[in-house]
């Protein structure tokens, strides 16, 4: 996803990307994972969030308005695997097409 994001970014003219990662909070956001996705991309990625436990990151949502929209399904993401993966291997990642997906990508506007 930071691959397409990066794509996104180049498009609209952003320098760096902003996530919302925390470190182990749920078993995709490991440290082997966050370094395999950042070594495939060539924009910074800031993680505000990274050191924050989970009670204080719906309070951030909450207070600036996004917390209804992070809580809802991921069913329409075609890349999100329905069980994720907690030490991915940067072999196995080179082999996913992003290409066209740049052309799926939704604007939402808050």
């Amino acid at each position: 996803m930071l691959k397409i994001a990066e794509l996104l970014a180049k498009k609209i003219n952003c320098d760096f990307l902003i996530t919302g990662d925390n470190l182990g909070q749920v078993a995709s956001q490991t440290l082997l994972n966050l370094f395999a996705e950042d070594y495939f991309i060539n924009i910074p990625v800031i993680r505000p969030l990274i050191c924050f436990d989970k009670e204080e990151i719906v309070k951030i949502a909450r207070n600036i308005g996004t917390l209804e929209i992070s809580i809802e399904s991921d069913e329409g993401c075609k890349i999100v695997p329905k069980n994720p993966i907690t030490q991915a291997k940067i072999e196995k990642i080179k082999e996913i097409k992003v290409d066209d997906a740049i052309n799926e990508i939704k604007v939402l506007k808050l």
